[in-house]
C-alpha cells in the first residue's frame, strides 16, 4: 500500500495546483479582455499556437524521455546526468527556435499568421522559449521520481507572476495615460516563465552533484531515440492546431469581415467564450488526472472487470455533469457572458458552445482511460482526425456563414472524437450504457432545477439589476444545489 501513496499524493498535488492555475487563469483572461479589448485578445491568442509548435519541437519528447529514464535510474548522480543531457539537447533546440521566432517574426506574422500586428508579440515571446523548456525539463525530472510538489508549485508561481506582472504594467500605463497593447500580456508570460524556471532550477542544488559521467553519451543517444517519435507526433498536433488558428481569421475575412473585425471575432471566441464554457471542465480535467493511474494499475493487474466498472462510472458521471452544464449555459450563459466580459457577441457563441459540454467531458476522460491502457497512439490518431474535421469546416463553411461554420465544426469534431474513443473502448470492454439513467433523467432533472432557480433569478435581478454578479451567481448556485439533491435522491439513493 505504501508504494501507491506517492502516486496518489502526487496526483492530488498536481490536481490541486492545476485547478488553482485554471481559476487564476480564468480571472486573468477576464481582466485582460476588459483591458486590451476583443481585437487585442485576438492578436494575443494568435501567437500561442506558433509558440506551442516551437516548444513541442524543443522539448515535448525530451521532457517525457527525461521522466522515463530518471524513473529507471537508481543513483542520484545518474538521474542528474539524464536531466543534464536532456536540458542540453532541449536548450540547444530552443535557442535555434527562439532565434527563428525573433529574426523571422515579420515573415511569420505576414506569411504564416497573416497578421502583421503579431510580429512584435512573436519577437517578445521568443525570450520566453528557453526559460519555458528549462521549466519543462526539470518538471519532467521531478515527475520521473514521482515528486510532483515542485512541478505543481512552479506552475502556480508561473501563473501568479504572470498575472501580477500584467496587472502592475497595466496600472502603470493607465496612470500615465499610455496606450495598452496586447504585448503587455506577453511581458507577463516572459516574467512567469523566468520565475518558474528559476524556482525549479534553484530546487536542484546542483553544487552537490557531479553532473556528467563517462557514460553520459549513452543518455544523449537514449533520449534522442525516444524523443524523436514523440516530438514528431506533438509537432504534428501543434502544427494542425496552428493551421486551425491561422485559418479562422483568414476565412472570416473571406466571409466579409475586415481585418479588425476578424480579430475581434477570433478574440471573443478563443479568449472569452471558449474559456468560459470550458471553466467547469477544470473539475473534469482534474478528475482525469486520477483516471490514468487508476486504469494503468488495473490494466497491469489484468483486472478487466474493474476497468469496465470504472469506465461505466466515468461515462455516467460525465453525461450527468455535462448535460447539466449544457442547460446552465443555455439558461444563464447569455447573461453571464455579458456580465463578465461586457461584450454582447459572447452570448451568441456560448449558446452554441454549450452543447459541447457532455462531449468534451467524455473525451477528456476517455483519452485518459485509453492512455492508461497504454494505447496513446490511438488517441493521437483520433485527435488528428478530429482536428482535420475542424479545419475542413473552417475552410468550407466559415467563408459562407461566418464563425458559426467553425462552431459547427467544433461540435461535429467533438461528437466524432467521443464516438471514436467510445467505439475503441467498447471493442475492448463490454460497456453498458443506460440511456434512461444517464441521458433522459439528467435532462429532466436539469429542466426541474432550472425551473426551481428561475424565481431566484427574477427576484435577484429586481433587487440588484439584471447585469449584476448576484443576479447570475445566486440562481446558478440554486440550480446546482437543486440538481445535486435531485440526482442524489433519484440516481444515487443507494
Amino acid at each position: 500500500m505504501n508504494k501507491k501513496n506517492p502516486l496518489i499524493i502526487g496526483t492530488l498535488i498536481l490536481t490541486a495546483t492545476g485547478f488553482l492555475n485554471k481559476i487564476i487563469g480564468f480571472f486573468f483572461r477576464i481582466f485582460l479582455s476588459r483591458t486590451i479589448g476583443a481585437e487585442g485578445m485576438g492578436i494575443y491568442q494568435m501567437v500561442f499556437p506558433l509558440f506551442a509548435f516551437f516548444h513541442s519541437i524543443s522539448c515535448a519528447g525530451i521532457e517525457i524521455a527525461i521522466s522515463k529514464y530518471v524513473a529507471e535510474e537508481k543513483k542520484k548522480e545518474a538521474k542528474f546526468s539524464v536531466l543534464a543531457c536532456g536540458c542540453i539537447i532541449s536548450i540547444s533546440l530552443a535557442s535555434v527556435c527562439a532565434l527563428c521566432m525573433f529574426y523571422f517574426s515579420n515573415e511569420f506574422a505576414t506569411y504564416v499568421l497573416n497578421e502583421t500586428k503579431t510580429a512584435p508579440l512573436l519577437q517578445a515571446l521568443s525570450y520566453a522559449l528557453i526559460f519555458s523548456v528549462i521549466h519543462s525539463c526539470i518538471s519532467g525530472y521531478y515527475i520521473g521520481q514521482k515528486k510532483t510538489l515542485i512541478p505543481g508549485i512552479s506552475s502556480l508561481i508561473e501563473q501568479i507572476v504572470r498575472t501580477i506582472t500584467v496587472y502592475t504594467i497595466i496600472n502603470v500605463l493607465t496612470e500615465q495615460q499610455m496606450t495598452i497593447s496586447p504585448i503587455v500580456a506577453i511581458y507577463g508570460t516572459i516574467a512567469g516563465e523566468i520565475a518558474s524556471s528559476l524556482f525549479t532550477f534553484s530546487s536542484l542544488r546542483l553544487s552537490r552533484i557531479h553532473l556528467f559521467k563517462k557514460h553520459s553519451i549513452t543518455y544523449f543517444r537514449k533520449i534522442i531515440k525516444m524523443a524523436m517519435p514523440i516530438t514528431f507526433n506533438s509537432a504534428m498536433m501543434t502544427s494542425l492546431l496552428s493551421v486551425e488558428a491561422i485559418l479562422i481569421p483568414f476565412c472570416l475575412k473571406q466571409y466579409g469581415h475586415s481585418g479588425s473585425e476578424s480579430l475581434m471575432v477570433y478574440g471573443i471566441l478563443t479568449g472569452m467564450a471558449i474559456p468560459l464554457v470550458m471553466f467547469p471542465a477544470s473539475f473534469i480535467t482534474s478528475m482525469s488526472m486520477l483516471v490514468l493511474p487508476t486504469i494503468s494499475e488495473a490494466s497491469n493487474e489484468h483486472k478487466n472487470k474493474k476497468i469496465t466498472d470504472f469506465i461505466e462510472k466515468i461515462l455516467s458521471f460525465c453525461l450527468i455533469s455535462g448535460i447539466f452544464s449544457t442547460f446552465i449555459f443555455i439558461s444563464y450563459g447569455n447573461t453571464a457572458g455579458y456580465i463578465i466580459f461586457k461584450i454582447r457577441d459572447v452570448s451568441t457563441f456560448i449558446t452554441i458552445l454549450a452543447w459541447l459540454c457532455p462531449f468534451i467531458y467524455l473525451s477528456i476522460n476517455f483519452k485518459s482511460i485509453i492512455n492508461g491502457l497504454g494505447d496513446s497512439k490511438i488517441t493521437f490518431i483520433h485527435n488528428i482526425i478530429t482536428i482535420s474535421i475542424k479545419i475542413l469546416f473552417t475552410i468550407i463553411f466559415v467563408p459562407l456563414v461566418g464563425i458559426k461554420g467553425y462552431l459547427w465544426g467544433l461540435l461535429a469534431s467533438q461528437i466524432l472524437l467521443c464516438l471514436l474513443h467510445y467505439r475503441y473502448l467498447f471493442k475492448k470492454f463490454t460497456i453498458n450504457l443506460n440511456p434512461i439513467k444517464n441521458i433522459v433523467m439528467p435532462v429532466i432533472f436539469s429542466i426541474i432545477s432550472f425551473a426551481i432557480s428561475k424565481p431566484f433569478y427574477i427576484f435577484t435581478a429586481k433587487m440588484t439589476g439584471h447585469l449584476s454578479y448576484p443576479a447570475i451567481i445566486i440562481p446558478c448556485f440554486v440550480c446546482f444545489i437543486a440538481y445535486l439533491l435531485i440526482c442524489k435522491l433519484f440516481l444515487y439513493n443507494n
